[in-house]
């Protein structure tokens, strides 16, 4: 157990001090500890790169995506409207759109203020289908000033359900296929768990609306979804949200549990020809205000194992050439893009980092809605505290300088672009005498290596999961794995 904040004040006051657009130099070396245990270090190049102009973006969307789009190696994370106030995500929306970062939605659904139209959602005569209507025919002109956006789809199908809280896919279609939203993401499970209830201490009318729900009561997280039951099943849905948003780039977010539920998964991309465009792979050490205690730190795996071990089995089925890993948890700075991108990832997305750089002072009460910066709440007055324009000029800054850093970083090591960003390149130390290159340290599996026909082939770590995973196995199912007689 621990008393200290989830966030250190080292990395808190860095973001602070980047939000003032100010660039502040090192000076008179380092104060960290260079020989600690686990100190992470980026091997430099003895010639530096010269990096092109912009910021660079890494292309999501395989052969069966109509519409692929380029995203920023850094994002920002799911977040919801309703647990967070209206004037933290339109100021999120507006940061995105200079940046050219994504927004994710969350999965309490997806708003106005997400495409950067601030109007009264409580109002009597405020209709959610009439306002997407308006917006395709051009009313909001301030929605071509908004960013882009991920729509997250959980088990609630919030946004896009029917009275019995199935999924509607005539409401999924009709706001999947506004401009501003470029990519499906469709939320399996999260690194650290959350509880049912969704952190909504005020449901008001209008919250209501963008939910698609009548009561308090709806607002639940589903203990799985009830649109499919296998990996198979899911592949089908990843088909149909791809069809009914016109094409667009259709993923899983997940963390890592029992490892031949993820290579189930991989068979049933194998299987059914129906392989996602990416995949969000949370940690454990992620953050949700609707975590309990009990979880929190102690369910889960961590985001750099996970993050190789889903590299692998992607590569172990000859799949990982279509499929984008999207690295989410406790992502701040350059250097845990770094770490991240070295690993496997193709980028990164963070949430903890935004609320941070507009002042969030973790308390650690999002759940509550009494947050007084205005960032998690839907009290009236207390979202009248947070200055919109102000707020989206610190996420800005903060943004632009973090990645000033990170190319500074990729020139250093001699690179270019992201995607030459490698193992070998990020060494770790492992004892007070020796570091090792992360090459060293993980075992990277051959192209293929998963698909053999003699089990003797399969690289010895994935052997007894790849057996026991099936893609037709029902994900309310007991996992199967080995326990001790009773």
């Amino acid at each position: 157990m621990t008393d200290h904040k989830p966030i250190s004040d080292a990395i808190t006051g860095l973001i602070q001090e980047r939000t003032s657009g100010n660039r502040v130099p090192e000076g008179f070396g380092s104060a960290e500890d260079l020989e600690q245990i686990g100190l992470e270090t980026l091997l430099p190049s003895y010639a530096k790169s010269h990096l092109p102009e912009g910021y660079p973006t890494v292309r999501i969307g395989n052969a069966a995506c109509k519409q692929p789009y380029n995203a920023a190696v850094f994002n920002c994370s799911a977040l919801s409207y309703g647990p967070l106030s209206k004037r933290f995500i339109l100021a999120i929306n507006r940061a995105a759109r200079e940046c050219g970062f994504y927004q994710n939605t969350g999965e309490a659904g997806i708003s106005p203020y997400h495409f950067n139209v601030d109007i009264d959602i409580e109002a009597p005569d405020f209709c959610l289908d009439t306002f997407f209507d308006d917006l395709k025919a051009g009313k909001y002109p301030s929605s071509q000033e908004g960013g882009d956006i991920v729509w997250q789809l959980g088990t609630g199908y919030f946004g896009c359900r029917k009275p019995d809280g199935s999924f509607d896919p005539e409401q999924f279609q009709k706001k999947a296929t506004a401009e501003n939203v470029k990519m499906i993401e469709l939320k399996l499970s999260q690194g650290v768990e959350p509880r049912k209830e969704m952190p909504v201490k005020q449901l008001t009318p209008g919250l209501a609306k963008i939910m698609g729900i009548r009561s308090a009561d709806e607002a639940k997280l589903q203990e799985h979804h009830s649109h499919f039951s296998s990996p198979i099943g899911l592949m089908g849905f990843v088909r149909e949200l791809r069809e009914l948003s016109g094409g667009k780039p259709v993923g899983l977010k997940l963390g890592i549990t029992h490892k031949h539920w993820f290579l189930a998964l991989c068979k049933a991309m194998r299987q059914t020809g129906v392989v996602p465009d990416f995949i969000t792979v949370d940690g454990m050490e992620a953050g949700t205000a609707a975590a309990s205690k009990a979880a929190s730190g102690y369910t889960g795996t961590p985001l750099n194992e996970a993050i190789v071990f889903v590299h692998n089995a992607l590569v172990g089925v000859n799949l990982r050439d279509q499929v984008r890993i999207i690295a989410s948890g406790r992502v701040f700075t350059e250097r845990d893009m770094i770490s991240k991108l070295a690993r496997g990832a193709d980028l990164c997305a963070g949430a903890r980092a935004f609320m941070l750089s507009v002042g969030c002072n973790q308390q650690r009460e999002c759940y509550m809605g009494t947050c007084h910066q205005g960032i998690a709440t839907q009290d009236p007055e207390l979202v009248k505290k947070f200055d919109t324009e102000a707020n989206t000029a610190r996420i800005a800054n903060f943004y632009k300088l973090t990645m000033q850093e990170f190319l500074e970083l990729l020139s250093i090591a001699g690179l270019t672009h992201p995607s030459q960003l490698g193992p070998g390149y990020v060494q770790r130390r492992v004892s007070p005498l020796e570091s090792k290159t992360l090459d060293e340290l993980y075992e990277f599996i051959l192209p293929g290596s998963l698909l053999s026909p003699f089990p003797w082939m399969i690289p010895h770590m994935f052997r007894q999961p790849w057996t026991l995973a099936k893609p037709e196995m029902l994900f309310s199912s007991h996992p199967g794995v080995f326990s001790l007689p009773r």
